[in-house]
């Protein structure tokens, strides 16, 4: 397991305010605390030199990581990039429909006054079955009118038939007998030329 510096310091802090009480539990004579102090030494000194390979490492481990974040960074920029192009493309689609939202906006209104004139116009429908049922019942009105006054014309020149042959029939009389009186009177005529 790898330490940072910060873990390393903290070890380092523990150790030297511990260390005196660990020497002197430790050592027994002042020969032996020497040598167990220099192989305590020995020991720190190789700890350390682990911790400071394993530093290296983490260092090594950091700089591989920057040059990652730096290898992220161009591709975080490139997806900025596309992002920005998206953002651009949803103002320019939001345009295109708050260009269509006016449109429909303006068909409702169309909408609407069409409906109006639909109505309008079945009032005026309505106005106009009314006049023509009122003309039909007038034109019907005229029809039984004219046909009475047909039927009178009828009637008037059966009358004036009747009249004319009744008139023609008392022609007809006059004339044979207006044509007998002047046979008649011919025949006498002829008759009285002839006689001494």
């Amino acid at each position: 397991m790898l330490v940072d510096n910060q873990q390393l310091e903290t070890i380092g802090s523990y150790v030297k305010d511990h260390l005196p009480e660990w020497l002197e539990e430790a050592w027994t004579s002042p020969g032996e605390k020497q040598l167990d102090l220099a192989e305590r030494i020995v020991r720190v000194e190789e700890a350390l030199e682990r911790q400071g390979e394993g530093i290296s490492r983490n260092g090594e481990a950091v700089r591989q990581l920057i040059i990652e974040i730096g290898h992220n960074r161009e591709g975080i920029r490139r997806n900025g990039e596309a992002i920005q192009q998206l953002i651009a493309e949803v103002a320019r689609n939001r345009e295109g429909i708050d260009q269509n939202r006016a449109s429909i906006k303006q068909n409702g209104e169309a909408i609407k006054q069409n409906a109006e004139a639909i109505k309008q116009n079945r009032e005026d429908i309505k106005q106009n079955r009314e006049a023509i049922k009122e003309l039909i019942a007038e034109v019907r009105r005229n029809s039984e009118a004219i046909k009475m006054q047909g039927e009178m014309l009828n009637q008037r020149i059966e009358d004036l038939i009747r009249y004319t042959e009744k008139r023609f029939s008392l022609l007809q009389w006059l004339m044979l007998f207006g044509f007998t009186i002047i046979g008649t009177l011919v025949t006498i005529y002829r008759f009285v030329g002839t006689t001494p």
